[in-house]
């Protein structure tokens, strides 16, 4: 039997095992990972690898997340941001993260601090930008934080609703009311805030059928997790989990 074969995001080098064990001649298994270890193992061709971003793409891709006013009059500012943007190494996701992250902050100790922080690792592989996406995590508010980690009992890619997902928030007590602020406005903006900073990506407005009447159709917001932000999450939730666990024997 002959087939035509496409896995996204492989990080198991296991895997070829099985993917040689089944089709016939001319069977075409295409793979998209991050690990050239696993490229490496699986290609029966040369592999195809992607480019990171020139320098001046990382550049304007970070500014448009931090900056989007410019910065171009603060020549101290824009060394720090120079180096920070360095570091991400030509990578839009980390770029992205490093940027929403900048976005928050106004004074040049908290830019140093962050441009001076260990944000870079030599493992390589599914673990290249990890450190990145840890250091902006640790940087959220602690209401952000577990409305983030929460999203990993979602299985990944899957399309999440902004509605259902902020009554999950508030059903859990994850947020509460501050000021004239009240729950659901709050959150909103624990939601905008992390799509701005790429912890939620892919927001988008959809058309989908109500569960308990097929005729009838509702817009509504929905949102995606990265892998690697779905990693992230689960790997917090599962600290949060240990921290608890060892509280009860305190």
């Amino acid at each position: 039997m002959m087939y035509g074969m496409k896995i996204k995001r492989m990080w198991e080098d296991e895997l070829k095992p099985l993917l040689c064990s089944v089709g016939g001649p001319g069977s075409v298994i295409v793979v998209t990972c991050r690990s050239k270890q696993v490229a490496s193992i699986m290609c029966t061709v040369k592999p195809h690898e992607l480019v990171f971003l020139s320098e001046e793409d990382s550049w304007e891709l970070f500014l448009n997340k931090a900056f989007s006013n410019g910065v171009d009059d603060q020549p101290e500012l824009v060394a720090i941001l120079r180096r920070i943007v360095n570091k991400c190494e030509g990578l839009p996701l980390a770029l992205k993260m490093m940027g929403g992250l900048l976005s928050s902050k106004e004074k040049v100790q908290e830019w140093k601090a962050i441009q001076e922080s260990n944000i870079r690792d030599n493992d390589g592989g599914k673990y290249e930008v990890m450190p990145i996406l840890k250091l902006s995590y640790k940087h959220m508010s602690s209401e952000m934080k577990q409305c983030f980690a929460f999203c990993a009992v979602f299985r990944k890619d899957y399309e999440m609703e902004k509605d259902r997902l902020m009554q999950l928030w508030m059903a859990n007590g994850f947020i509460q009311e501050e000021g004239t602020m009240d729950l659901v406005h709050k959150g909103e903006f624990i939601f905008d805030e992390l799509v701005w900073r790429s912890f939620l990506q892919d927001k988008k407005v959809v058309v989908k059928p109500a569960v308990y009447d097929g005729d009838t159709q509702y817009e509504t917001i929905v949102c995606k997790m990265h892998d690697l932000m779905h990693d992230l999450a689960k790997d917090v939730t599962d600290e949060c989990v240990c921290k608890m666990h060892d509280l009860k024997y305190c």
